[in-house]
């Protein structure tokens, strides 16, 4: 009997895994377009294997956190995007197995439990979402997922406390801005009982010193590695005082709020299956209401609400409403469906489980004919500059997506400004000095980005180097 249930519980996982690999698939190398931050990540992450480092050798305003993964993938797979892959796909199906976990727990019904375990990676794999993949916000979602997970299951102790500290630590060192949601659920656990009902304070100041033991192991470790990278002030203005002084918005907070919601709004109305769970969470609390033997909301669903509040906003300080800024809200949305749905009535089980294939086979249908991007400039210029691979300083773009071509063909960039989002004429005078320096051969210049570009730096190209192909928008130029 044992061993029956034992080859049922490998099938479910095989299963589980299928699944995932469907929707997975779509983002490997194979089908894979080129992104923007994702390049950026890569490029740091190959910049690492060869002993350079962020912010001192490249320029850019994320946390570590996001680069050393890029360097695990970069050491699994030098000059391939697989090994990233195989590390964030990884985590993306650990986390949507939680889901899966904390849904069976709750519902005790695994058809239900498999359904929104494909819809919680479905939503984050989806273009409006998940966009070209590789994110900070993609990270930090599942590790969110795992915060969801301690606090929502079995019982408490020490090791959890300790836990908790340390995925909160990872976020803040993944995307600073996206920790308050975690913070809510952190308070609730180490401060509470089931239904709010406090601690001794004696529990409280145990859980608390656990929580912040595992805290500091995130927080020392990054130190450390900042320290052997010798860069705590690039460190320092990059991440934190660049961000404060140039990447938010200057707008009142109330309107920020206003942007993400809409945003929000948008993508959930555009997306069926986010759209039929989040209509769902009001069915279920409204039909919760009318059942007499339940007129009080879970206290799970009031403390995942109200996370999801402060995590709308965490994402609210830069202004910003990119779409993949909304990975940080899907697995409390996802959640919060679980914590409210009452599987005890078989009729609307039914008409829900229904519905939700409905929106997923929707869906599939439009996503699961993949279909390989135009990547032929890339192609075109990794051909034309394959002379100078592995020549450090040899091959320079002035547009982020085609770091690409740096980390295929391991060519650390000669400047550490490695994209034009934030150029300037002191920025674009560092360029000069830096292709001067190290006689770098190749210069791919995007003329969409020609307004951005200060005309002395336009102008020391045109003088010093000559056009050897030009290719739609794309110019690339060899020293002269």
């Amino acid at each position: 009997m044992q061993e029956k249930v034992s080859y049922k519980e490998y099938f479910m996982f095989f299963i589980l895994i299928l699944v995932y690999g469907i929707f997975a698939i779509r983002y490997s190398p194979i089908f894979e377009r080129l992104g923007s931050d994702k390049e950026v990540f890569q490029y740091i992450g190959m910049l690492i294997k060869n002993n350079q480092f962020p912010y001192s050798d490249a320029f850019d305003h994320k946390p570590p956190v996001i680069y050393l993964v890029n360097y695990l993938g970069v050491i699994l797979t030098p000059n391939s995007t697989w090994g990233i892959f195989v590390i964030l796909n990884s985590l993306g199906f650990f986390s949507a197995l939680l889901i899966y976990k904390l849904a069976v727990n709750q519902f005790k019904n695994v058809v239900l439990a498999l359904l929104l375990y494909a819809s919680f990676f479905f939503i984050n794999n989806s273009n409006y979402i998940l966009e070209e993949g590789n994110l900070t916000r993609q990270l930090a979602a599942f590790l969110t997922v795992g915060i969801l997970f301690i606090v929502f299951t079995g019982k408490k102790t020490n090791l959890k406390n300790a836990l908790i500290g340390v995925l909160i630590g990872v976020i803040f060192f993944t995307q600073q801005n996206e920790i308050l949601g975690g913070l809510v659920l952190s308070g609730y656990y180490l401060l509470f009982e089931k239904k709010f009902k406090f601690h001794t304070l004696k529990t409280i100041i145990k859980n608390s010193a656990f929580f912040a033991l595992g805290l500091l192991i995130p927080f020392v470790g990054i130190l450390l590695i900042i320290n052997h990278w010798n860069n705590y002030n690039d460190f320092i203005n990059q991440v934190f005082l660049f961000n404060f002084s140039n990447y938010i918005e200057d707008k009142s907070f109330l309107t920020k709020i206003g942007t993400v919601i809409y945003e929000f709004a948008k993508i959930v109305y555009v997306n069926k299956v986010l759209l039929v769970i989040s209509f769902f969470i009001i069915i279920n609390l409204f039909l919760n209401r009318r059942n007499e033997k339940k007129r009080n909301i879970d206290s799970k669903w009031i403390v995942i609400f109200i996370a999801l509040i402060f995590q709308i906003l965490s994402t609210s300080i830069s202004g910003k409403g990119y779409g993949h800024y909304f990975l940080m809200f899907i697995p409390y949305v996802v959640c919060l469906f679980v914590f409210s749905f009452n599987s005890k009535e078989p009729n609307y089980t039914k008409l829900f489980s229904i519905v939700l294939v409905g929106a997923l086979l929707f869906h599939s249908v439009k996503i699961l004919p993949y279909q390989k991007p135009d990547n032929s400039l890339l192609k075109v210029i990794t051909k034309e500059v394959a002379s100078v691979k592995d020549k450090k300083g040899q091959f320079y773009s002035l547009n982020g997506r085609y770091l690409r071509v740096n980390f295929n063909l391991n060519i650390p960039s000669p400047s550490k400004h490695i994209y034009a989002h934030f150029m300037n004429e002191a920025v674009a005078e560092e360029i000069m000095n830096d292709l001067q320096f190290n006689k770098t051969k190749y210069v791919l210049f995007d003329t969409g980005d020609a307004q951005i570009i200060p005309q002395s730096l336009k102008s020391f190209i045109a003088l010093n180097y000559v056009e050897v192909l030009t290719y739609q928008e794309h110019v690339l130029f060899e020293l002269n």
